[in-house]
């Protein structure tokens, strides 16, 4: 085998040796791909969605509905209804 027969498979293994390395770092670097799980409701005990009710109530007679229909706080009434509704969508 002559020199330059050699140097030839010698460089050919050297790409075939690079290549194997480079195709297992992009194995590597890939991320794992997971199914995302459905997210759970939050469990709330039960005397806590009776002080939330309570709360509910009070909040309401404070800043609710007034007797004439008219909103007695309003900017703040509207707040606390959004986040009625957001705490109930989480039970």
């Amino acid at each position: 085998m002559s020199l330059e027969e050699k140097t030839r498979l010698a460089m050919e293994k050297g790409k075939i040796v690079q290549e194997d390395e480079q195709t297992e770092k992009k194995k590597k670097n890939q991320p794992l791909r997971r199914s995302s799980p459905k997210p759970t409701k939050l469990v709330v005990p039960a005397h806590i969605k009776t002080l939330f009710d309570n709360l509910d109530k009070s909040i309401s007679s404070v800043w609710g509905m007034q007797e004439n229909g008219k909103i007695k706080w309003d900017a703040k009434y509207s707040m606390w209804v959004v986040f009625k509704e957001y705490f109930k969508g989480l039970m």
